[in-house]
């Protein structure tokens, strides 16, 4: 009896599937019960449509609502993302292009004008040395009044044209012609290296507003892929083929895609005053632009000492020497003798246009001797700063070569990665394209299709990432070797 009691209590082997339902509902965590706002944005408590199964009947679980929780409210999203972001301008606007760009910016720019500005002064300097090798003429008129006793007061009145040669300065004026011309091709060194960051500054400025416009462009197709998306597993949760987790992520995922669209429309902001800056106007005029910078193909093969040697710091620090060794010379004026010749011509006498007329000439030789040591040390002065010029040119060149290696390597490898995150982009979208199918069969779950889709995104941005890179680093091989649309 005891056994057969014992079998008259046991379960049933075939238990009701709408039981095991029960108990699954009953007691499976939060947040698998439910979502925490359906399509419509309403959060699951207040959709009349909106059920949940309870432990009893199986007639209980498509009446009976779910109870509202005690939980945060759901972000409210802006059915417009254009809404949550500076407002952009419209495709008719004024337009820049890229040959406007350089236009504007060579006429325009502070940098550029105050390096000619340089090499005017050093070509008029260079003008003015010459001139000691010229005559001075100069006129001088003068009146005198004196008393030679108590009573009688002398004037005296003249009029003198002065003529003076200097016929040898001590090999002085030689040298300051040197010098000075020297400092000229400094000034010319000085201004192609300012060419070349003007122009590298340009490329980079007006390629990140091109990058920053191109953004906000993808930011908003992000936006709807994102929007998508989510209604997507909105959809499959509501039919319950989803859990509220996928729900709530596939949420975050389309408010971080409305604040990237707003950092996005305010980086435009930013580069526009960069590039403002760059051309040389207080107010950027324009709103958008419509060309592109220019690239090229890397080239195989590079001479890197010769393209050292070319460049404008070289040929500034070789300009500075060459101009270090002629204050030497001018220095070692003191020890030679110099030789002037003097004329003159004049009237005098004691009435206001004098008749007495008078004529002098002298050759004078002066011999130097002894000066307390001046010139001695400061021709030692002057051979320091000519071996310390000698000394930077070679370390510039070093340096140089370095330089112009190591922007070749960032050329290259730009260029190449440009490639490479061009070739991510295309396998992202296949990939997307294939992960959105299996996920719609159920052939792929909720957080390997999202691991796909935010992977899309960050190829995306990273591709855009990479043609500013491409263009900042040919920008800096060009600056490198001193060249630009500049010179």
């Amino acid at each position: 009896m005891a056994k057969r009691r014992f079998r008259h209590l046991q379960m049933p082997r075939q238990i009701p599937l709408i039981v095991i339902a029960v108990l699954v509902s009953t007691s499976a965590p939060s947040w698998a019960q439910g979502p925490a706002a359906t399509s419509s944005g309403l959060p699951l408590s207040q959709n009349p449509k909106a059920t949940a199964p309870v432990a009893g009947s199986a007639k209980s679980t498509a009446t009976t609502p779910i109870q509202p929780a005690a939980q945060k409210a759901a972000p409210v999203l802006p059915a417009n993302p254009e809404a949550a972001s500076p407002t952009m301008p419209p495709s008719t606007s004024q337009s820049l292009g890229w040959d406007d760009a350089i236009r504007l910016t060579r006429d325009e720019n502070a940098e550029l004008r105050a390096s000619d500005e340089v090499v005017k002064q050093n070509e008029a300097l260079v003008k003015a040395a010459w001139g000691n090798y010229l005559p001075s003429l100069n006129a001088s008129l003068s009146t005198t009044k004196a008393n030679t006793n108590e009573t009688a007061v002398a004037d005296s009145n003249s009029a003198r044209l002065n003529l003076t040669q200097n016929l040898l300065n001590g090999f002085g004026d030689r040298a300051r012609i040197e010098q000075s011309k020297r400092n000229r091709d400094a000034a010319q060194a000085t201004r192609d290296l300012t060419r070349a960051q003007v122009s590298a500054s340009l490329k980079t400025a007006y390629q990140s507003l091109l990058v920053a416009e191109r953004n906000v462009k993808l930011s908003d197709d992000i936006i709807a892929r994102r929007k998508r998306n989510l209604d997507l597993v909105t959809l499959r949760f509501e039919g319950g083929r989803e859990n509220k987790g996928s729900v709530l992520l596939s949420r975050a995922n389309y408010e971080q895609a409305v604040l990237e669209r707003l950092q996005a429309a305010n980086t435009i902001e930013a580069s526009r005053a960069q590039l403002a800056k760059m051309i040389g106007v207080e107010r950027f005029p324009y709103l958008t632009l419509s060309g592109v910078v220019p690239v090229s193909t890397p080239p195989l093969a590079v001479d890197f000492e010769a393209a050292a040697a070319q460049s404008p710091e070289l040929r500034q620090a070789l300009a500075q020497q060459q101009a270090a060794d002629a204050a030497v010379s001018v220095a070692k004026q003191g020890y030679f003798p110099t030789l002037d010749l003097t004329a003159s011509i004049g009237r005098f006498g004691p009435d206001f246009l004098p008749q007495q007329t008078n004529a002098s000439a002298t050759l004078g030789l002066v011999i130097p001797l002894f000066n307390g040591g001046r010139v001695y040390y400061g021709v030692q002065a002057a051979r320091a700063v000519a071996y310390n010029a000698s000394y930077a040119r070679e370390t510039a060149l070093r340096s140089k070569i370095v330089s112009i290696r190591q922007a070749y390597n960032a050329y290259i490898e730009a260029v190449t990665a440009e490639k490479v995150a061009q070739s991510f982009v295309t396998a992202a979208e296949t990939r997307a394209e294939i992960g959105r199918s299996k996920y719609n069969t159920g052939l792929l779950s909720f957080e390997e299709w999202d691991i796909i889709e935010s992977d899309l995104v960050t190829r995306q941005r990273r591709a855009l990432t990479s043609q500013n890179d491409r263009v900042s680093a040919e920008a800096a091989w060009e600056q490198s070797q001193g060249l630009g649309v500049f010179n």
